[in-house]
């Protein structure tokens, strides 16, 4: 008896010592709906001090989009390397759960296991969540014509109170799970929280969690909902749009001082970009259609070290952060839809 102990307790000690020990860390800090005209229009004018530093000693990247420019689509790409065929997010209201071991931070944790931390936080819920089998409202209005204040016609509940963009009854259509509701289940997320809201919460969450990390290496992403719930409320012509930028700038700088402080930065590499650009026709546009045209296929990615090349598309840096853990994007299963930067 105590010999298939020995024998079990021996398995299980290989086991926790079988994962690699990974060397860098990452981080990817995400601005949603950044329209790269804007984005460039306030560099030139110097008010993004941070991102401007951030550029002269790394690179700076014209990331256009193929496929669907919204919110789910454009990180689950991201965050993927593949697009809807595979990971099955169509659009923010077409979509299923990405399918098993097809996320980064699935990859990341089958080669490294707990000698890695995985960090996912996100202001935004729905489009960048966790939950399982659900309903939503297919035809359900998705912001009030007047206030332009988004609807909740994901949830099944409240979109009973909710008018129609086609005046018919309520559409419910079964969804399988929200993206992220197989890689949550299986563990791949040290740290997971969505539906933080406003930037300043997301950055203070973040402060904490990190402040827990050590010296362990990491891969993080970090999402902020600015500048498109600005957009979508004001327009991308306004000023308010504008200023959502020049405070991410901020909190980036912040955030960048406080991984120093911590002595997070030895050895990483990290990205700030954009899920999709946004339409300079501002609000009042029915539903989703504020980045609906080829306005919104245009966005940007900045790197904190060189790049061999300015121009991508959404699902290069998928492939490119698993080649700086050590992970060969091109004999992945099914083939990545991008390629590396590196």
């Amino acid at each position: 008896m105590k010999s298939i102990i020995a024998v079990v307790i021996l398995s299980f000690s290989l086991h926790l010592f079988a994962f690699e020990k990974p060397h860098k860390s990452v981080l990817i800090i995400g601005w949603d709906g950044t329209r790269l005209n804007r984005l460039q229009e306030l560099l030139k004018a110097g008010k993004l001090p941070v991102l401007s530093s951030l550029i002269k000693k790394g690179s700076f990247v014209s990331v256009n989009i193929k496929t669907k420019t919204d919110t789910k689509a454009g990180w689950a790409e991201t965050l993927t390397g593949y697009d809807y065929t595979v990971n099955l997010v169509r659009n923010n209201r077409f979509y299923d759960s990405i399918p098993l071991g097809l996320t980064i931070f699935e990859r990341l944790k089958a080669k490294y296991g707990t000698n890695l931390t995985t960090i996912f936080l996100a202001g935004k819920s729905t489009h960048l969540g966790n939950r399982g089998p659900h309903n939503v409202c297919q035809n359900c209005v998705s912001r009030t014509k007047d206030l332009r204040e988004l609807m909740e016609w994901w949830n099944e509940e409240k979109a009973m109170k909710l008018d129609t963009v086609d005046k018919r009854p309520r559409h419910f259509v079964p969804r399988g799970g929200e993206p992220y509701f197989n890689a949550y289940n299986a563990k791949a997320f040290d740290i997971y929280k969505n539906d933080l809201k406003a930037g300043d919460n997301v950055l203070k969450f973040a402060n904490q969690e990190f402040e827990k990390l050590k010296d362990k290496p990491f891969f993080a992403f970090i999402h902020f909902q600015e500048p498109d719930e600005e957009g979508h409320l004001y327009g991308e012509h306004s000023s308010q749009y504008s200023e959502a930028l020049i405070a991410n700038d901020k909190r980036l700088g912040e955030f960048l001082k406080k991984i120093e402080q911590l002595g997070l930065n030895k050895n990483l590499r990290f990205f700030v970009l954009s899920d999709h650009g946004f339409d300079i026709v501002g609000s009042g546009r029915p539903d989703d259609l504020e980045h609906d045209t080829n306005a919104s296929r245009d966005t940007f990615l900045v790197s904190d070290r060189p790049l061999p090349r300015n121009h991508g598309e959404r699902f290069d840096i998928a492939a490119t952060v698993l080649k700086i853990f050590g992970i060969d994007p091109t004999k992945l299963t099914p083939p990545l839809v991008g390629k590396s930067y590196l």
